[in-house]
């Protein structure tokens, strides 16, 4: 539990679940992308971590109880697990490069104008 899997092994737990396919036509890709999210399940299932460098970490947080509620109705929700998903630089300058490009494209529109 809370094991940190890195990139090498998340692909060899990969090759596992498709290591019965020939080639890589449209159903091996098919597969292997069902494999890659099957092993994502897996790891939160265990509790571990799940870390690509550069790419993202994704990991299960044990959240608290919580009291809430409006106007006297109390309601409490129970201590559970949340997925949590934590960007790392490769993702974060994608979504740097699509602010820039959206940025670009509203500039465009307002020169029309």
């Amino acid at each position: 539990m809370r094991k940190r899997i890195k990139k090498m092994e998340f692909i060899k737990m990969v090759h596992n679940k498709v290591r019965n396919t020939e080639t890589c036509n449209y159903w091996n890709t098919y597969w292997i992308v069902k494999a890659v999210f099957d092993c994502m399940a897996d790891i939160l299932e265990n509790g571990d971590c799940l870390y690509i460098r550069e790419y993202f970490t994704l990991y299960s947080k044990k959240k608290k109880d919580k009291r809430t509620g409006n106007f006297g109705n109390p309601m409490i929700i129970p201590e559970h697990f949340e997925t949590c998903f934590k960007p790392h630089k490769r993702l974060k300058e994608a979504c740097k490069s699509l602010e820039e490009h959206v940025t670009e494209i509203e500039r465009g529109e307002n020169d029309e104008m």
